[in-house]
């Protein structure tokens, strides 16, 4: 009778442990799901402002039109920093909660977010590098009166596309780093 009930115990606690385990994926799923939704409305506004942005630019001078781009760019890209830092500090509560509900030691957890931390820091300082560029790149544009739309459009694919080059290769060094530290 003790081993039919030791037998059912045991058998229960694996059960309850594999709907965890269950419970758990369908959580960050659903949390990803959530991140995914407010980056696709955060996207979606600019998008919309952007647009509206475009439409006051139609009566202004092509330095005034450079100066209203470069502010507007300058603008956006802050309230995109801070909506970047408000999805990091969600993702490591979320990622904080999850490891205190399995018992992870509360060093190991500092240790964690420590790392997410320093992930997240070398990103920005990576955006903030190429904002710097993209910024410097419509000064420049702007001051050369003597370019045509053809050519500033030229120059502005050309910057962007080598951006998007070293991105991927910045990535791909970057995620490296990160693969490397989940295995710790």
């Amino acid at each position: 009778m003790k081993t039919i009930l030791l037998t059912a115990m045991i058998g229960l606690g694996l059960a309850l442990q594999a709907m965890a385990g269950e419970d758990g994926k369908a959580e960050r799923e659903a949390f990803r799901d959530g991140l995914k939704q407010k980056r696709q409305q955060h996207h979606e506004q600019q998008k919309a402002e952007n647009k509206e942005f475009r439409q006051t630019l139609k009566d202004k001078s092509p330095n005034e039109r450079a100066a209203a781009l470069k502010d507007h760019f300058a603008a956006q890209y802050a309230e995109n920093r801070e909506f970047r830092a408000k999805i990091q500090e969600e993702v490591k509560a979320f990622a904080k909660g999850r490891m205190e509900a399995k018992g992870v030691a509360a060093e190991k957890i500092q240790e964690r977010l420590a790392k997410m931390d320093s992930r997240f820091a070398e990103s920005s300082a990576h955006r903030d590098q190429q904002a710097q560029e993209n910024q410097a790149l419509l000064g420049q544009l702007a001051q050369d009166a003597d370019l045509t739309k053809e050519e500033m459009r030229e120059a502005m694919k050309a910057h962007f596309s080598k951006q998007r080059e070293e991105n991927k290769q910045w990535r791909q060094d970057h995620c490296g780093k990160k693969s490397e530290t989940k295995k710790d």
